[in-house]
């Protein structure tokens, strides 16, 4: 019998609240989110935080990127009120204690973020803390860049990888994820068709789509394409879809 598929928070409910904060994650927690997806970065002194973006530009008005500031000089910014002025006082978090504190039924997405060289340390230190949360068990590891797939491999063979699409043909992202055994595919709506998913299907790979917050297309992704995993903003559109479609009277 195939599984439901997964309700993957994008940044957390990030319609809801401010993106890739504590308050997010526990709200997909509160709608009923099977994953939370989160991204992660270095700090110049080599802590893990979760932010999205290249700079700090969008969410707090300073051009300045995560990699070079210290995680004290991070703390002192407001990551909430952009979303609204409820969330004054919002900090970004660190990876460690999100997962410490998210309930372990929670599966989990983490995208390895990277807007400077680094050695090896950012994913010895990434697997580290996934690891000691039960990653082979939880989820997966969201991998852009393919140089970072070998080291994965070499450190951690038993933690799962998903090929982020970004601008790669479907037949691109099937490829690599043959070549490299990978176990998911986050695709873009390009490659959302039965005969691409079906591709995919046929050589294990589960397929889950970025993303969308439209419950219609959300139905004919899990109803018509047989999708593994929808990333969507608001999680309990897709948490209310499954719902419906299991109850359809």
């Amino acid at each position: 019998m195939r599984s439901l598929p997964w309700i993957i928070a994008h940044r957390g409910a990030s319609g809801h609240y401010p993106e890739n904060t504590w308050p997010s994650f526990l709200g997909a927690v509160e709608f009923g989110a099977t994953c939370v997806e989160m991204d992660i970065q270095p700090t110049a002194d080599k802590q893990l935080v979760l932010f999205h973006d290249r700079t700090m530009e969008r969410i707090v008005g300073i051009p300045k990127r995560i990699y070079e500031l210290s995680y004290l000089e991070i703390l002192q910014f407001d990551v909430g009120q952009w979303k609204d002025s409820k969330w004054k006082g919002t900090k970004i978090p660190l990876l460690q204690d999100v997962l410490k504190n998210l309930p372990s039924s929670i599966k989990l997405n983490l995208e390895l973020k990277y807007y400077s060289s680094q050695d090896d340390w950012f994913e010895q230190a990434v697997l580290e803390v996934a690891l000691d949360n039960d990653l082979p068990n939880r989820g997966y590891l969201a991998i852009k860049n393919i140089e970072t797939i070998p080291i994965i491999k070499k450190i951690a063979p038993e933690c799962p990888m998903g090929l982020l699409q970004k601008k790669r043909t479907p037949q691109e992202v099937l490829d690599l994820c043959c070549k490299w055994d990978l176990s998911i595919a986050q695709i873009r709506k390009s490659t959302a068709t039965s005969e691409w998913i079906e591709q995919f299907h046929e050589q294990g790979i589960k397929v889950n789509f970025f993303f969308t917050d439209d419950p219609k297309e959300m139905i004919h992704l899990i109803k018509d394409l047989k999708i593994d995993g929808i990333l969507t903003n608001y999680p309990e559109r897709g948490v209310h879809v499954l719902q419906k479609l299991d109850n359809p009277n």
